[in-house]
């Protein structure tokens, strides 16, 4: 927030990229910050996809 001043880093969404799976989205949905999340190699079985898209709008 020092470069941008704290209104600007507001409106910078959060993306969390890490380890994403059925069993840790609804969590990182969850957190006041975090905007959204990265799915990698979970979103490769589409119904695993859209298990953990349930799981994290829950």
């Amino acid at each position: 927030m020092e470069l941008t001043g704290e209104r600007l880093a507001q409106q910078v969404p959060i993306l969390y990229g890490g380890s994403v799976s059925l069993d840790n989205a609804a969590c990182f949905t969850a957190l006041r910050d975090v905007d959204g999340v990265f799915i990698g190699r979970s979103a490769w079985d589409p119904a695993g996809l859209a298990s953990i898209i349930r799981s994290a709008v829950s």
